[in-house]
């Protein structure tokens, strides 16, 4: 027996055990009491949902069958997220006897998931926002060599006939000015892109 206390004094979890009629607290361990600030005597004989609020309400969680219920602690200080499981046990006659009730606080647990979401969320953000630059720097490259090609390409072409000495007179002129607008046309544009 003497294990047992030293057991539910030390749990870090809170420990409760109740009359199974009007849920009065039997037995207390020391993180309820550290949790509601209050001493022991102080809460025995108390009924249990002037401290404990279960979301299910404590007629319900009886019924529930050993799966865990969110509920919350009401204190000095504010409120603290739990979950709790209850469990009856009967005397040897079959009869509800005690029902133990064990609450894990789940505050930061409940913080650190909302911040996480919240993490999640802005990464969402951000994955999209690099998505989206990315299609732009795509977009971008395909303008760029589109109008840095065009005249190179008519540049190559006219060149090539001047060369070959398709051109004479009038007519070679008339290519070398093509020529030399493009060239300036090309060099506006590389220094609009260095710019």
């Amino acid at each position: 027996l003497s294990l047992y206390r030293r057991f539910f004094d030390a749990a870090p979890d809170m420990f409760l055990s109740l009359a199974p009629a009007g849920q009065r607290i039997l037995d207390a361990n020391t993180a309820f009491c550290r949790a509601v600030g209050m001493l022991k005597d102080e809460v025995l004989g108390q009924p249990v949902d002037l401290f404990v609020e279960l979301d299910k309400g404590w007629e319900d969680a009886l019924g529930s069958g050993g799966e865990f219920i969110a509920g919350q602690i009401k204190t000095n200080s504010g409120i603290i997220k739990v979950e709790a499981s209850i469990s009856l046990e009967g005397n040897p006659e079959g009869q509800p006897w005690v029902l133990g009730a064990i609450l894990r606080d789940v505050t930061l647990r409940d913080a650190l998931h909302s911040e996480l979401l919240q993490k999640s969320t802005a990464l969402e953000k951000a994955l999209e926002e690099i998505r989206s630059v990315d299609e732009l720097k795509d977009e971008f490259l395909t303008t760029l060599s589109h109008e840095l090609k065009t005249p190179l390409v008519s540049l190559k072409g006219f060149l090539q006939l001047l060369k070959q000495g398709r051109a004479q007179g009038e007519q070679a002129d008339k290519y070398l000015d093509i020529c030399w607008r493009n060239l300036t046309k090309l060099e506006t544009q590389i220094n609009n892109l260095l710019d």
